[in-house]
């Protein structure tokens, strides 16, 4: 009949699996919430970027009226 073992043969070997598995789920978390983070800021900069080059766009608008005006006089 096979031997059937009830505990664990190797204690030693799996002391620190608790605390893996604690700290991998700590770094999943972590790494979600910077994610998340790294999301928003992309979004923000991508919004910034957006309204500089409409304004990049209104300035040289104004600018080429401003010169034609220039030029009428």
């Amino acid at each position: 009949m096979p031997q059937v073992l009830t505990s664990n043969p190797h204690p030693a070997l799996w002391q620190g699996h608790g605390n893996l598995a604690g700290t991998l789920k700590n770094t999943r978390q972590q790494t979600a919430t910077n994610a998340k983070r790294v999301n928003s800021l992309n979004e923000e900069l991508s919004s910034a970027a957006r309204k500089v080059q409409l304004q990049n766009q209104r300035l040289a608008e104004l600018e080429n009226r401003l010169k034609n005006l220039k030029d009428k006089q």
